[in-house]
């Protein structure tokens, strides 16, 4: 698949038809033999031309394919799935062997699977296979490593002076990807090294001309670094040559799903390409704001010319919903979008920042000399964007919102794009693209009036189009006089403001659906946030999960909702509004409160479910079962867990002010009990915080002293992750009295390891100590194993950090025997870790060594990365004591190499560390 399509069984070629039979094979193929979701084969197969049944549809080409292969092609409840070894398809060799690659500590090894994965590779991926999904999802990807992959063979050829033959190679892929610099960089760097100086700086003229011109910004420091060593007439230094191995640089790309169907805004789009191309150039970054009306096309403007020029901004696409028009929600607050820029640039959570100014500060000085585009979408006024403005020339920032932004506009520079109703000829350029243009040349009159009554809005007219789409039968004409009569219905609803103008349209596709897709769409008024899953949905309206999807593809057809993706589904801010409306006049208050306690109850049981999928050796909560009609998400492994809070996370969050905001405080205090596992190991510490602070807020109403005590210690956890020490003492130290107060000694006993741990974050091991045995005594008296085994090796560990070993080495070992009689295995993986350090310091370097690697086994087993990698530090260090400097070498690596994968700001130490073996 990497290059034109190709299938070989046995000793021949297999021919299979262009269309989506190929298609189905492909996505079938890259997942080798693991089962793929029908949502997803559709999507991949049929884009959004779905089959009436698209189970039997791809049954019937999965026989097709079972004959043609002569492999088998199993489906079952969870999807489809061909038996396959990955090694057997192209791509998947080609991603494995990149992953060998950065693996090898050697680096003739690195550059041997190097070029055995690139030698796969025979033209652009999936050529000959026609799906946009693919294309859109799945092979940009495949080129970025390419790419990624092709720089770093030739940094090792460079560092080994093949610099005469690589001149040729990086003049034909700087053709083919102009704007791509590193490729540049090296092409400057083996002219330089073969002594070709007038070639190397004409080439650095070419591509310094060809950005200015097409992006109207300066080379990169690292093209400007290469091009100055030319001048002096200096060899340039070979890149990436001090590394021990590459990484690719961090690029997010979060753009929101291309816009296909659009039309019309030729004078907006010539606008916006002026800021780009031949515009006025100044040093400060370009900046747009597109302005309008709800349902006017901001946001589908902005996403589709986001995309036309995403390829100019190499160095990333970020994006955020600022939600300042969201029915019913808050403004998101700058302070959390920059947190998640920032996160999306690999910074550790723990080097953000507390304060907007200073995550602000952080966020222009990442991308200074890079270029990145930021799309920040339905933004409230000037003070929730001008945090999240950069400063460097070559970034972009467009900006949608209702509000006009004037602040910044003046004080900021941006180019205003306001955006009016469609003009007559692009409402009808945009009825044609959705209907096809001889269905609108057949009834001109019914045209006319279709979009008279839809107030030339875009939105509006896009969901007509979809309401004829649907009855290709039925005439425009009858839909222009059904258009003209519900007006007359209408009238109480009318309320002057940006609504009023398309509630016709919406109260029309309100009815024209059947009533319990009617039922469902007035429901989604009451969700918090604008996407939300097929499975929340059904628990939202009570319904069967099947019946759910049905109603939620009628919904789609007729434009009030749209699908992201194969399991979730959004709702524009308008559509909300007016949903919500309804549910008002439809719907009782009971009613209503039923459906967001189902829905509340929907996260909280899912969450629960996913933590104990985390962390089954946590201690649980008692909670009342779910309401009837509630159906929780399928989390049948930890990865499965992990990955829905991660999509869920904002979700979650909105959930629970919800809850709050209906008198649901035993649910929001539970719900910010099974988020914190997951908000403390991913680093969202801000985020657990404030979890915290609402469920201790929630506990004081329900005047629960037990909530409350364990409320106080959660949110003193997450301070101490903030190093807001002070504050994470007051709240221990109430907790502690809570807990002596309600006769809870496991309670009590917690609070103090948590207090030992954050007076050893701040090296204070005397004090970490007492609490400790505090800890100790209480877990004893109580008979909690676990907590005994925890806290002995914590015993252990601060009286090694103060010198005394030998007692130390008594409390781990004991620690050790009662995790082993427990199987507490990450009981025992922080023993032998705290046994290999107090051996090492007693001088038993070999017994150290054994320790850690007994600790590092069990850590790789338990998915703990971040502190299997302190291990293999420590196992180097041990190695370098005994001479054997090969072996430090190697677990430097090995350590080093994590670190990166996590960004870990101690990976800088490490590295200077490498040099010194």
């Amino acid at each position: 698949m990497l290059g034109p399509f190709e299938v070989v069984a046995g000793d021949g070629l297999v021919r299979l038809p262009a269309g989506r039979l190929r298609s189905l094979l492909v996505v079938l193929a890259m997942s080798a033999g693991k089962p793929v979701s029908v949502d997803e084969l559709a999507a991949a197969v049929w884009g959004e031309r779905l089959p009436g049944n698209a189970r039997r549809s791809l049954q019937t080409y999965a026989g097709r394919l079972r004959t043609a292969l002569g492999v088998g092609v199993d489906s079952g409840a969870t999807g489809f799935a061909l038996r396959i070894d990955p090694d057997e398809v192209d791509a998947l060799r080609f991603v494995r062997l990149l992953d060998e690659a950065a693996r090898w500590p050697d680096v003739t090894a690195e550059r041997a699977s190097l070029v055995e994965a690139l030698e796969l590779w025979r033209g652009e991926p999936y050529e000959g296979v026609d799906s946009e999904w693919l294309r859109e999802h799945h092979a940009p990807r495949l080129v970025e490593r390419y790419l990624s992959a092709r720089e770093r063979r030739v940094d090792l050829d460079l560092a080994g002076g093949g610099h005469g033959d690589l001149a040729a190679e990086l003049g034909a892929l700087t053709a083919r990807y102009p704007l791509r610099e590193p490729l540049w960089v090296r092409l400057l760097v083996a002219l330089g090294q073969a002594g070709r100086y007038a070639e190397a700086l004409e080439a650095y003229e070419t591509v310094r001309a060809r950005i200015a011109a097409e992006l109207g910004v300066d080379p990169s420091p690292e093209l400007r670094r290469v091009h100055a060593d030319l001048v002096a007439g200096r060899s340039p230094v070979v890149v990436g040559e001090a590394r021990p191995s590459a990484r690719p640089v961090v690029s997010p790309r979060q753009l929101p799903a291309k816009i296909d169907r659009f039309a019309g805004r030729r004078d907006a789009l010539a606008v916006l390409d002026g800021l780009l191309d031949g515009g006025p150039r100044t040093p400060s970054p370009p900046i747009c704001v597109i302005t309008g009306a709800a349902g006017v096309g901001k946001t589908t403007l902005a996403v589709r010319w986001a995309h036309q020029v995403a390829d100019r901004f190499p160095d990333g696409q970020l994006h955020a919903n600022l939600c300042g028009f969201g029915p019913g929600e808050e403004a998101i607050d700058p302070a959390d979008v920059l947190r998640d820029f920032l996160g999306a640039f690999s910074v550790p959570p723990e080097r953000v920042p507390t304060t907007v100014a200073a995550r602000a500060a952080l966020f222009r000085s990442l991308l200074a000399g890079k270029r990145v585009l930021i799309l920040l979408d339905n933004a409230r006024d000037a003070e929730q964007v001008r945090p999240l403005l950069p400063s460097s020339a070559g970034c972009l920032t467009v900006v949608t919102s209702r509000n006009d932004l004037a602040g910044v506009v003046v004080a900021d520079g941006a180019h205003p794009v306001p955006l009016d109703v469609l003009s007559r000829e692009d409402a009808q350029q945009l009825l044609a693209v959705r209907l096809g243009q001889e269905r609108v040349a057949q009834e001109p009159q019914a045209i006319e009036a279709i979009i008279s009554a839809c107030a030339y809005l875009p939105l509006a007219l896009a969901i007509v189009a979809a309401r004829a789409t649907l009855n290709p039968s039925l005439p425009l004409a009858a839909l222009a006089v059904e258009l003209r009569d519900s007006r007359k219905d209408l009238n109480a609803l009318e309320t002057g403001d940006d609504v009023t103008s398309v509630r016709v349209v919406f109260s029309w596709s309100h009815r024209v659906v059947t009533p319990e897709a009617a039922h469902l769409f007035r429901l989604l008024g009451l969700y918090p946030g604008p996407e939300i899953s097929a499975t929340a949905a059904a628990s939202l309206a009570a319904l069967p999960m099947p019946r759910t999807r049905t109603l939620l593809t009628q919904l789609q057809r007729t434009n009030l909702v749209n699908q992201r993706d194969t399991h979730r589904y959004r709702i524009h801010d308008l559509l909300r509004t007016y949903a919500r409306e309804l549910a008002a006049r439809h719907h009782t208050e009971t009613e209503r409160y039923g459906a967001v306690h189902r829905l509340v109850d929907h996260y909280l049981h899912t969450a629960y479910t996913a933590d104990r999928r985390i962390d089954p050796r946590r201690d649980p909560i008692a909670s009342a079962p779910p309401l009837d009609g509630v159906t929780e998400e399928e989390l049948p492994d930890r990865d499965r867990a992990i990955a829905w809070l991660r999509t869920e996370r904002p979700v979650l969050l909105a959930v629970g002010r919800l809850a709050a905001d209906h008198g649901l405080d035993t649910h929001v205090w539970q719900l910010a009990w099974a988020l914190t596992t997951f908000l403390d190991r991913q680093g969202h510490w801000h985020d657990w915080a404030m979890t915290q602070r609402a469920a201790l807020e929630a506990a004081e109403r329900l005047d629960d002293r037990a909530k409350v005590a364990r409320a106080h210690g959660g949110l003193a956890r997450a301070m101490t992750r903030l190093h807001r020490y002070p504050v994470a003492y007051t709240h221990f130290t109430r907790a502690v009295e809570l807990f002596g107060a309600l006769g809870d000694p496991v309670g009590a006993a917690k609070t103090h390891v948590n207090l030992g741990w954050m007076y050893e974050r701040q090296d204070n091991f005397g004090h970490a100590l007492n609490h400790n045995k505090r800890a100790l005594e209480l877990f004893q008296k109580c008979d909690h194993k676990v907590g005994q085994a925890t806290v002995l090796n914590a015993v252990g560990w601060d009286y090694a950090k103060q010198g005394d070993h030998h007692t130390a080495l008594t409390f781990c070992e004991r620690a050790l025997r009662l995790s082993r009689v427990l199987d507490h295995r990450f009981g025992q993986a922080e023993a032998w870790e705290s046994l290999g350090y107090i051996h090492l310091h007693l001088g038993d370097h070999r017994k150290s060594i054994s320790c850690y690697e007994h600790a590092l086994d069990l850590l790789f087993e338990l998915g703990a990365p971040a502190l299997a990698a302190t291990v293999l530090r420590d196992i180097g260090d041990a190695y370098c004591l005994v001479g054997d400097t090969a072996a430090a070498r190697l677990n430097f690596m090995r350590s080093l190499e994590i670190l990166e994968e996590l960004a870990d700001p101690a990976a800088d130490e490490l590295r200077a560390r490498l040099t010194q073996v």
